[in-house]
C-alpha cells in the first residue's frame, strides 16, 4: 500500500531482535542491517539465555557499532513467556519513536527495508504491518509452507484492507513505541501466553483508522523455513495456540472462510464420488462450479503472486488448497487443546 507523496516524515527507527543461541544467524544478519540506508535507527539485540557465545560476540560488535545496543538475560521472571519477556526489555531500551521488529533468522530483502517501512507512517499512523515469507527451497514440504505463509498473508493483510487489522507477523511489523506504554497493561495481561506479541498484541492496539500495510516488495523480510516436519508442526502449534484468544468477531470470520472452504471441498468429492459409482446422472453443475472456483483462485493468486512477487509453488496451488483444510483443522484442534507450548 502506497504512502502519501505528500507526507513523510523522517522518524527515529529501533530495530529490536530477541535471539536465543542465534549466533550463526545474528552474524549474517547484523552486516545486513548495517547496510540499510536509512539515516537514523539504532539496532537493540537482546541475548535470552543463549549458551553458544553471543553474549561475548554481541559485546565485541557493540564496541565497533556505536548504534547497537545489547542486553543479556539470564534467567525469565516468574509468570513471563521469554519471548514476552525478551521483547518488553528489547522496547524499553528503545530510545526512538518507532519499533521495527524482526528475528535472528531473518533477512531484509534490500537495504531499503527500513525506509519503506517507516515511510508508510503518517501522524494517524500508529502501526505498519510487513510481509515476511519463507526462503523457498526445492522440497514438498517448504512448498507447503510457502502456500500456508501466502494464504495467512492474504488473510491478514486483506482484513486489514477492509479495516479489520487483527495480525501482523513478528518477522516483520511495526508500531511507535508510545503506544506499547499507553497499552503496556493489556501486553502484561498476555505476557504468560506463548505467542500472541503479533496477533493478540496487534489485535488489541490496531484499529480502522490507525494501521497501514506495507506491500513493497522491497521492505519484505525473508526468513528461514523449518526443514523437518516435527519442527515445523511445533512451529504452527505455537502460531496457532493464540487464536482461542482472538476476538469473537475474527474467530467467527477466519471459521466461516475455513469452513466455506472446506464444504466446498467436501460436496466437490462427494458429487465426483456419487458419479463416478452412477448415484448420480449428471455432474455438469458441479463440474463447472468446480472449475470456475479453481480457475478463478488460480488467476487471482497469479496475480498476487506476480506483482508482489511473494514466493509460491502456482502449479502446486489447488492441491495445497485442498490440503491445508486437514492442516488448519487438525493441527488447530492440538494447538487449542495444549495448555502449555514453548517458545524454544
Amino acid at each position: 500500500e502506497g504512502t502519501n507523496p505528500s507526507y513523510i516524515e523522517q522518524l527515529s527507527v529501533s530495530v529490536v531482535i530477541c535471539a536465543y543461541n542465534e549466533l550463526s544467524n545474528l552474524q549474517e544478519l547484523l552486516p545486513l542491517l548495517q547496510k540499510q540506508t536509512y539515516p537514523d535507527f539504532e539496532i537493540i539485540i537482546v541475548n535470552d539465555r543463549s549458551e553458544d557465545g553471543t553474549a561475548q560476540w554481541l559485546e565485541e560488535q557493540s564496541q565497533q557499532i556505536p548504534y547497537l545496543k545489547c542486553t543479556h538475560i539470564s534467567q525469565t521472571p516468574s509468570g513471563y513467556n521469554p519471548k514476552k519477556y525478551a521483547l518488553s526489555r528489547g522496547i524499553s531500551l528503545a530510545k526512538n519513536e518507532i519499533i521495527l521488529l524482526t528475528d535472528a533468522d531473518c533477512r531484509p530483502s534490500t537495504t531499503e527495508w527500513i525506509t519503506l517501512m517507516q515511510n508508510q507512517f503518517e501522524p494517524q499512523t500508529d502501526i505498519v504491518l510487513g510481509v515476511s515469507p519463507y526462503f523457498k527451497h526445492n522440497t514438498f514440504l517448504n512448498a507447503f509452507i510457502q502456500f500456508e505463509t501466502f494464504y495467512t498473508a492474504l488473510q491478514y493483510l486483506s482484513f486489514a484492507k477492509l479495516k479489520m487489522p487483527y495480525m501482523g507477523v513478528g518477522r516483520n511489523l511495526a508500531y511507535r513505541k508510545a503506544i506499547f506504554e499507553h497499552k503496556k497493561q493489556f501486553f502484561k495481561k498476555i505476557k504468560h501466553i506463548t505467542g500472541g506479541d503479533d496477533d493478540l498484541w496487534i489485535g488489541k492496539i490496531a484499529n480502522s483508522k490507525n494501521t497501514k500495510i506495507c506491500l513493497n516488495p522491497d521492505s519484505f523480510v525473508y526468513s528461514k523455513p523449518k526443514t523437518s516436519l516435527t519442527a515445523w508442526f511445533r512451529q504452527k502449534q505455537r502460531h496457532l495456540s493464540v487464536g482461542k484468544f482472538y476476538s469473537f468477531k475474527i474467530k467467527s470470520y477466519l471459521a466461516t472462510l475455513h469452513l466455506s472452504q472446506a464444504l466446498f471441498w467436501m460436496m466437490s468429492l462427494i458429487c465426483f464420488g456419487a458419479y463416478c459409482v452412477s448415484l448420480l446422472s449428471d455432474i455438469k453443475l458441479y463440474f463447472w462450479a468446480f472449475i470456475l472456483r479453481e480457475i478463478s483462485l488460480l488467476i487471482i493468486w497469479g496475480l498476487i503472486h506476480q506483482k508482489y512477487r511473494l514466493p509460491v509453488h502456482i502449479i502446486g496451488l489447488l492441491f495445497f488448497d485442498l490440503l491445508f483444510i486437514f492442516y488448519i483443522f487438525i493441527t488447530g484442534i492440538i494447538a487449542f487443546s495444549k495448555k502449555t507450548i514453548s517458545w524454544n
